[in-house]
């Protein structure tokens, strides 16, 4: 499990969005645990990552995860950094291909776990709907009925 500087929370909400401790936990888990090592990568990205490295020397573990760089050292999230556009834009040409391959079938299961459970909730509100409509209609046909 990944421990979180404050320096990370602040850049965590900040970049990501991830305001909540419980969402930036997830979040810094996901990123250290499935994330792209710098080991994976090629090209363009491999320099940028090893730029990175140079300014923050005891950053030990570089992930990549959701377009992002975690900056981990022995388990601990030091910032988080956006990856420069023209590599978010082609993701696949700067990681080795079975890095990727893991990368993306995680990312897939991730959405399609969210899409099962946002369909859940939907269906669960429409049947809610659904029985707040018919006791509406029984309480009109009481009221008809008896005169209540």
């Amino acid at each position: 499990m990944a421990v979180i500087t404050k320096h990370g929370k602040r850049r965590m909400a900040e970049r990501i969005g991830a305001s909540a401790e419980n969402a930036a936990q997830k979040n810094a888990n996901r990123a250290f645990k499935k994330g792209i090592r710098h080991n994976e990568t090629l090209g363009a990205l491999h320099h940028w990552i090893n730029g990175k490295y140079l300014n923050y020397r005891s950053a030990g573990d570089m992930r990549i995860y959701r377009e992002y760089l975690y900056v981990f050292n022995h388990g601990i999230l030091i910032t988080v950094l956006n990856l420069p556009d023209e590599i978010k834009d082609s993701m696949e040409e700067y990681v080795l291909p079975e890095a990727f391959q893991r990368y993306r079938a995680d990312l897939n299961e991730r959405n399609g776990a969210k899409r099962v459970k946002n369909e859940r909730k939907y269906m669960e509100k429409k049947e809610r709907f659904h029985n707040l409509v018919m006791l509406n209609d029984v309480r009109q046909f009481a009221q008809g009925q008896y005169d209540v």
